[in-house]
Parts: C-alpha cells; structure tokens; sequence
C-alpha cells in the first residue's frame, strides 16, 4: 500500500505540477532532464498549493487545485521540441548509480525506524535530535498552519516549512504517514533527485562518462566527514559536508 501511495504522491503532487512549469518556462533539453527538472521543481509547487489549502481552510480545494494542474501538464504542448533522447548507456548508467545509493538506505536506516513491541522508537543515532522535531512539524501541518509544537506550548514554530508542507499533503490526502514521508519516501526521493541532478549538470559540462559517473558520487561522499562521525565533538560536521547518506547506510544505528 506504501508503494502505491507513493507513486500516487510523486507522481500527482510532485512531477506532474513540475512538469506544467518546466513546459511554461521551456527549460532542458532533451526529454530526460526536462523529466529530472519537473521532480525537482514540482516540490516548491506542491508546498504552496498545500498551503493555499491550509490557508483557505478547505479540504476539496487540494483535489480542485491538483486535478487542474495535472491536467494541463499533460495537456499542454512542450513549448520546443526534444531534440535527442538519452543513449542506453547513460540511462543505465544513471539507473545503476540510484540504485547503488538508493537500496543500502532502504536495507538498513530506512528499515530501521519503526516503533518496537514496547512501542519505543529506535532512530539513528545521525538523525535522532531532529527526527522527532520534524514529525512534530508534519503531524501539525496536516491540520493548521502556522505549525506548533506540544513541547513549546503550542506556540507557532517560526521554521522554514517547505518540505515539511509536502509530507503534511502526503500524510494528509495520499495516507502516507509522516514516519514513512520522512524517512523513506521522502529520504529516497531526495537522494534520486541529488543523484540525477549532478549527473545532468555534468551533461552539460563534460561528454566523458568517467566524469559524469564521478560527479554524484563526489556529492555523496567528497567531504570525508564520515571519518570523523564518531567523534561527538565534531559528528554533525560530517553531516554538513554532504556524508549523511554514507553516514545512514554504514553506522545505522551503532
């Protein structure tokens, strides 16, 4: 059920909005990074619609607002024509990179945040001071805006919401639970669009495949932090420089 609801949320909530503004704005060019482009710039897309749906306190408006969109992404013509499509190579190429990335996460801290039999929750020791800050965020956001925190008094969180907006929709209209945004779902979801988004840009920079296929994996683990995670002096350092999906897939929960 995960699964369908989330292709269902990607899909409708997140590439389909993407790609009416990629088509209005005419940028990529050739059918896969426009593709790449729409994932990424559908987020903002669907935040602010959610919000609007908050702000109007209106349920039926978030499937008003979403149907027309997605229909006018798939009705409305590319504004120029897509010259050349990716070669076989690439695509797998680029296939095989997601997947060196996306099923280590999945296997071990994706799988890892679940309430045990006492109904205590075990998190990962990189993400364990926010992850409970953030669900507070999603879990308010999927009634009211702004959000508020119970461990605040109530009091509305001045925070950067955007995303938390998105997996508020989720949990709110696709029954995806902000345990499953967060950590899966939404995790995975970032780190395709990371990976995709520095092997398009290395497109354009380079014809060499060597160097395309380098360019997400520098992203992913360029900053070394990751030596130096198990020092508590400096563990969220190693996070800030890029390594928290090696740090996730390697020392999920020590």
């Amino acid at each position: 059920m995960l699964v369908l609801s989330s292709l269902a949320a990607l899909f409708l909530a997140q590439f389909l909005p993407g790609l009416l503004l990629v088509k209005l704005l005419d940028v990529g060019r050739d059918r896969e990074e426009r593709f790449v482009i729409a994932a990424v710039l559908g987020g903002p897309i669907a935040a602010l619609l959610y919000l609007v749906v908050l702000l109007s306190d209106w349920s039926p408006l978030y499937w008003i607002l979403l149907v027309n969109v997605a229909v006018a992404a798939v009705v409305v013509p590319f504004r120029s024509p897509q010259p050349f499509r990716w070669p076989r190579s690439t695509t797998l190429t680029l296939m095989a990179i997601l997947f060196a990335a996306c099923v280590p996460y999945l296997l071990t801290t994706g799988s890892s945040y679940l309430p045990d039999a006492d109904g205590s929750l075990v998190v990962d020791r990189a993400l364990q001071r926010d992850v409970l800050f953030h669900l507070g965020i999603i879990r308010s956001l999927e009634n009211d805006y702004p959000p508020a925190l119970l461990s605040v008094s109530g009091i509305p969180v001045g925070y950067h919401v955007g995303y938390h907006l998105q997996l508020a929709a989720w949990a709110r209209f696709f029954e995806i639970d902000a345990m499953d945004g967060l950590v899966r779902v939404g995790t995975l979801w970032q780190l395709m669009l990371l990976v995709a988004s520095a092997f398009v840009l290395a497109r354009r920079f380079t014809e060499n495949d060597a160097a395309r296929l380098l360019s997400p994996i520098l992203i992913l683990c360029a900053g070394f932090g990751y030596l130096f995670f198990l020092r508590p002096s400096v563990d969220w350092w190693s996070l800030v420089f890029m390594d928290v999906t090696l740090v996730s897939v390697f020392l999920a929960n020590p």
